[in-house]
């Protein structure tokens, strides 16, 4: 009787205990296991939020395409964002703009070759209304060829390279940081002023040239130039004993005329009066038709109106003799006194 009163005992105890460790395991697990099925789905939100961050579209930041409005302006700054083009050592103003109903004059100006770039002779096509836009190819500038979305905003002017791929950013604004990143990849700090451009003492590295064969060509000829006393000795004792007529004539006529000859139609036959600037060296003139149309167009050019070719009178230098360096390495600088002293921070040497 005991032993049948016992074993029902026995199971509601085994039956309970093994309810309670059931019950034990279920509560361990369910914690355990929400926390490991929400750990991934939480790790794979942040890439998906870390992946939206370092996405960047310039086109949506600048509210491109949109039309280009009619407006004449010079720039003196750029910033270029990451992977965009390389301007090299550029002039101020470095970006001229004249647009009315159609693009009349769009340049750039450079301390180096190619000096003056008339984007209009390596611009394939354009458009000024919604979407306005510029192709260009050919221009030998690194990066800069390819296709444009073009727009104004707060007095810049924005290019957005259509595929997205960089941007460039025109503007007067020494201290504007635009806010660029990449297109692919983690979000880098924003590119400002690395690419952008101060051109003034790009000028004084370049004319180190030699310095010791100057100095004999010009000043001999001058020295040389006053022979006339040898000739005056035979003259004097002939004619005074005879006529002084006979040999009064064949001298005067002979030195007068090669003189007034020579000198006058060199300047007036190939002269011209036209818009040129410092980077021709004065020297021919603009090619484009708008910056010649008047003298206020061709102020807008960064040029002047004045009578090409010029001649040259002296030489910039910044230590040293520089009559025997190439005007043509630096023409900014090499063919006007006012050039060389105001903007190259160079000294004037008169041949």
């Amino acid at each position: 009787g005991e032993r049948a009163d016992g074993e029902p005992e026995r199971e509601d105890e085994a039956d309970a205990e093994a309810t309670d460790v059931a019950l034990e395991k279920d509560v361990s697990k369910d914690p355990a296991d929400d926390a490991e099925e929400n750990k991934p789905a939480a790790e794979a939100a942040n890439v998906t939020l870390e992946e939206d961050e370092a996405d960047c579209d310039y086109m949506d930041i600048f509210q491109l395409p949109s039309s280009y409005p009619p407006l004449t302006i010079s720039y003196n700054y750029v910033n270029v964002s990451e992977d965009g083009p390389s301007f090299g050592k550029t002039r101020t103003p470095f970006h001229t703009v004249q647009v009315g109903s159609q693009i009349d004059h769009f340049a750039m100006e450079f301390d180096q070759s190619p000096y003056n770039l008339d984007l209009k002779q390596c611009m394939s096509s354009s458009s000024l209304a919604s979407p306005a836009s510029i192709s260009l190819s050919g221009c030998g500038i690194s990066g800069l060829d390819g296709d444009y979305w073009i727009g104004q905003d707060g007095g810049n002017s924005i290019w957005v390279e259509k595929s997205n791929r960089w941007a460039i950013i025109f503007t007067n604004d020494v201290n504007l940081s635009p806010e660029f990143c990449r297109t692919t990849g983690p979000p880098p700090p924003p590119t400002t002023a690395s690419p952008t451009s101060k051109p003034t003492p790009a000028p004084t590295s370049e004319p180190i040239s030699p310095t010791a064969k100057p100095t004999p060509s010009p000043t001999s000829p001058p020295v040389v130039v006053p022979t006339t006393v040898e000739p005056t000795k035979n003259p004097t004792n002939n004619p005074t004993k005879n006529p002084s007529a006979g040999p009064s004539n064949p001298p005067t006529p002979r030195p007068s005329l090669r003189p007034s000859i020579k000198p006058t139609p060199k300047p007036t036959s190939g002269s011209n009066v036209c818009c040129t600037n410092r980077n021709l060296g004065y020297q021919t003139c603009d090619t484009n038709n708008w910056c010649n149309a008047n003298a206020n167009n061709c102020s807008t050019c960064g040029g002047v109106v004045m009578e090409v070719p010029l001649e040259r009178n002296g030489c910039c230098t910044w230590g040293g003799d520089c009559a025997s360096w190439n005007p043509e390495n630096n023409r900014g600088c090499q063919y006007k006194q006012s050039d060389c002293e105001s903007d190259c921070g160079g000294t004037w040497q008169f041949f």
